[in-house]
C-alpha cells in the first residue's frame, strides 16, 4: 500500500489502464478489418481475380469475435453503436462474399480468357471434324448413287435380255406353202463376226412373221435393234432378211457375243461358233439348236472412266473385270425343222 501511495497508481488504476489498452487493440483490429473489406469490395486491380476463401473466413471469425467482446465490455450506449457496427460488417462481409464467390471460384487463366494457341488449336479440331463428317456423307453419297447407278443397269439388262430371248425363240426358218400352193421360202437365220444376228420370227398367234435384228455397235457401246414385218418371204432360198438397226435396245454394252451351236455334238465339245447360216446345205434350211448369248455392262461412270483408259490396256481390261457385269442366256429353238414341225 505504501508503495502503492508513493506511485501514485492504484490497482483500480491498473484495471481501466489495461482495460483501455485492450479496447484501442480491439479498435485497431475492427479497423484494420473494415480496411481490408473496403478494399475487396472496391473493383480496384488488387482485388480482382481470385479471393481466398480462408482470408474471408479468417476476417468473419475476426470481426465476429470482436464484435461480440466489444458488446460484453463497453456500455449501453457503446453497446448500441457496436451493434450498428457489427450490423454494417456482417452485411459488407456477406455482399462481399456473395458477390465475389462467383470469381473466387475461377482460377487466372479462366478470368483471363483464351489464349491466340488455344483459339487455333480448338478451330484446327473443329476444321478436322467438320471434314471427317463431310467426307462420310459423302462417301454415304457416293455410294448411294453407285447402288442406284447398279440397280437402274441391272434392270435395263434384265429387260433387254428377255427381249432378246423371246425374239430367238420364236424365230422360224425353212420353206412355207402359200394359200395358192406355191413354196415360198423364209428368210434364213444368219449370225455373222458373233454379234450380228438377223432372222424371221413369229409375229403372233396367226403365223405373220417380221423379221428381227440385233447388232452390236463397238464404238458407241450400244446395241442397236430393228423389226420389220414387210416381206419375210422369198422366191428363192438363201436370203437373209435386210434391215438397218435404227433402234438403240440399251447403252453402256463393254461386250456383246451370241455363240451358236448347230448340232449336239458342238454342244457337248462346248465350242460355239461365232457364224451360221440357215440356207447352207449343211444346215438344211434349219436352225440351230441352241445359242448362247452374254452381254457384259458397266454403269454410266464406270463406263466412262474405262473408255477413258488405254484401249485394249491392261489398266483397261483389269478396270472392267473389276467393273463389269455379265448376263447371259441360252435359247433353244422349238420351231428349229420349220413352222408347224
Amino acid at each position: 500500500m505504501f508503495l502503492a501511495e508513493l506511485t501514485g497508481t492504484t490497482e483500480e488504476e491498473k484495471k481501466e489502464n489495461m482495460y483501455l489498452t485492450e479496447k484501442e487493440q480491439r479498435k485497431d483490429e475492427e479497423g484494420k478489418s473494415l480496411t481490408e473489406l473496403t478494399e475487396l469490395t472496391e473493383p480496384t486491380e488488387k482485388n480482382v481475380g481470385f479471393i481466398s476463401f480462408r482470408k474471408l473466413k479468417k476476417i468473419k471469425s475476426t470481426l465476429c469475435s470482436s464484435c461480440s467482446s466489444s458488446v460484453h465490455s463497453v456500455n449501453s450506449s457503446e453497446s448500441r453503436s457496436s451493434e450498428n457496427r457489427d450490423e454494417r460488417v456482417r452485411d459488407s462481409f456477406f455482399s462481399v462474399f456473395t458477390v465475389r464467390d462467383f470469381s473466387s471460384s475461377l482460377s487466372p487463366r479462366a478470368a483471363r480468357g483464351f489464349s491466340l494457341l488455344e483459339v487455333l488449336v480448338a478451330m484446327s479440331v473443329l476444321v478436322v471434324m467438320i471434314m471427317m463428317v463431310t467426307n462420310m456423307f459423302r462417301n454415304a453419297s457416293e455410294a448411294w448413287d453407285l447402288g442406284t447407278s447398279r440397280a437402274e443397269m441391272n434392270t435395263a439388262a434384265r429387260a433387254a435380255m428377255d427381249y432378246i430371248t423371246r425374239e430367238l425363240s420364236q424365230a422360224v426358218a425353212g420353206e412355207v406353202q402359200d394359200a395358192n400352193g406355191n413354196i415360198k421360202f423364209i428368210r434364213s437365220f444368219t449370225l455373222s463376226g458373233g454379234n450380228n444376228l438377223r432372222f424371221t420370227a413369229l409375229a403372233g398367234t396367226n403365223g405373220t412373221l417380221r423379221g428381227s435384228l440385233f447388232q452390236f455397235d463397238q464404238l458407241e457401246r450400244r446395241i442397236q435393234a430393228d423389226n420389220d414385218a414387210s416381206d419375210p418371204y422369198t422366191a428363192l432360198p438363201g436370203v437373209a432378211w435386210v434391215g438397218i438397226a435404227d433402234k438403240c435396245l440399251i447403252t453402256n454394252v463393254w461386250s456383246f457375243s451370241v455363240a451358236v451351236y448347230s448340232n449336239a455334238g458342238q454342244m457337248a465339245a462346248g465350242g460355239g461358233g461365232s457364224a451360221y447360216n440357215s440356207s447352207l446345205p449343211a444346215n438344211s434350211n434349219m436352225l440351230p439348236v441352241c445359242v448362247d448369248i452374254s452381254m457384259e455392262l458397266l454403269g454410266e461412270t464406270e463406263m466412262a472412266r474405262a473408255m477413258s483408259l488405254p484401249p485394249s490396256s491392261p489398266a483397261q481390261d483389269g478396270y472392267v473385270v473389276t467393273n463389269a457385269r455379265v448376263y447371259t442366256a441360252r435359247v433353244y429353238f422349238p420351231n428349229r425343222m420349220g413352222m408347224g414341225k
